[in-house]
């Protein structure tokens, strides 16, 4: 009984374990978008002051 106990533990654990790998594959959420977007926007503004930079 033991064993079937312990069997089943590591078997809903294995499930949990699967479960929380493909829940994190989904879609990318807004915070996600909204980084990338400020991401681009400093990318931006570092290529504008570097082209300053050698304007002077």
């Amino acid at each position: 009984m033991l064993l079937f106990k312990r069997s089943s533990v590591i078997a809903v654990a294995l499930l949990f374990v699967i479960f929380i790998a493909f829940t994190g594959c989904k879609k990318e959420g807004t915070a996600e978008r909204l980084g990338k977007k400020i991401d681009k926007a400093v990318e931006k503004a570092g290529e504008k002051l570097d082209n300053l930079k050698e304007d002077k």
